[in-house]
């Protein structure tokens, strides 16, 4: 019937509506900037054995594939965690290993999130 191929006809406008609505939500939520978690269990970093200080030019870290930036996304901060979890304390090249996880963050901006972090937690 016709209005069955009025309805066809609108079906792929519809969905592609809505798939341009979800992206533009995403995008939204990915530019937002997370606040840093209340982590009871994270320790300062001086506190934590087997952390080198990110001061020394070797250090210098490596040209990240997306754009350092200062903020950070709720991606980054689950990819930071992960990471963390994933590479605690006393890893060798920690910092290096936990850089290759977070998109758009260097090993220095993690370390001073992680510091950060380990701050906030620490008052009483």
């Amino acid at each position: 019937s016709k209005v069955q191929e009025e309805a066809k006809a609108k079906a792929p406008i519809a969905r592609d509506a809505e798939a341009k609505k979800r992206k533009k939500k995403e995008k939204r939520d990915e530019d937002k900037e997370v606040p840093p978690p209340k982590v009871a269990d994270i320790k300062p970093l001086s506190a934590v054995q087997g952390t080198a200080p990110l001061h020394s030019e070797s250090d210098a870290p490596a040209a990240p594939e997306v754009p350092v930036t200062e903020k950070w996304t709720k991606d980054q901060q689950a990819a930071l965690e992960k990471a963390l979890r994933k590479f605690p304390a006393g890893v060798a090249q920690r910092w290096d290993k936990i850089e290759q996880m977070v998109p758009g963050k260097t090993k220095k901006q993690c370390a001073e999130r992680f510091q950060m972090l380990a701050h906030m937690t620490d008052r009483p």
